[in-house]
């Protein structure tokens, strides 16, 4: 194994090992949900506005909504507010409307 590869193993392990401490991400406090899966915002029965889901994006993440479009498959409404997130990243989130 390259000297490479076991330090990239041992940074792995070590922030395993720290992640329950609570130790802050890297990127920000938000890292832990800035993935492509939908995000449980609502939490009455009331459907959630694209507005309401952009704002709530905003919020948490501090970040520049660049725009939010709503698509229903199976029954299912989802708001994508696509961000513009420090750093110059752009990352797109899936809120349920319900």
């Amino acid at each position: 194994m390259s000297s490479e590869y076991c330090i990239r193993i041992a940074l792995l392990v070590a922030g395993l090992m720290l992640a329950p401490l609570g130790v802050p991400a890297a990127e920000s406090q938000a890292a832990s949900w800035l993935d492509e899966r939908p995000v449980q915002l609502a939490q009455s029965s009331s459907e959630l506005t694209a507005k309401q889901a952009a704002a709530r994006v905003k919020r948490r993440t501090g970040g520049k909504i660049l725009s939010v479009r709503t698509t229903g498959a199976g029954g299912k409404t989802v708001h994508h507010v696509k961000v513009l997130l420090s750093g110059g990243r752009v990352k797109t989130f899936k809120v349920p409307t319900t």
